[in-house]
């Protein structure tokens, strides 16, 4: 995917060619309760759309939470979210390790300490 517009807020969805929308930190600037109704909008779209998808880079504890409680009231089927982390190696090179949310909203193979809380 190539970035036309960075930045924060607004300009910081790109459309790709595909069905896919790449949306990063959309938390930026928002209230704790906003972004857990930003989570709930992005579920809405993604349930109502057929073949379109979002990748959301985000930081937001609030939000990763919010989506697992969305799992767990059944608004939306686990195996459409993917978590993918990012993190350095002792080499200095990006490692992508894969979490996922249970059909109750919990999150399984979270790395311990990460919003350190």
């Amino acid at each position: 995917i190539q970035t036309v517009m960075p930045g924060f807020g607004s300009s910081s969805g790109y459309p790709s060619p595909s069905s896919l929308i790449v949306i990063e930190q959309p938390e930026i600037h928002l209230h704790p309760n906003l972004q857990a109704r930003l989570a709930e909008m992005f579920v809405r779209y993604i349930t109502g759309s057929k073949g379109k998808g979002l990748l959301i880079e985000t930081h937001s504890e609030v939000f990763v939470n919010e989506i697992g409680k969305l799992v767990s009231l059944g608004l939306i089927d686990p195996s459409f979210v993917q978590i993918l982390i990012l993190s350095k190696n002792t080499k200095g090179y990006a490692e992508v390790a894969e979490s996922f949310y249970d059909q109750k909203g919990m999150l399984i193979d979270w790395p311990y300490g990460f919003f350190n809380s």
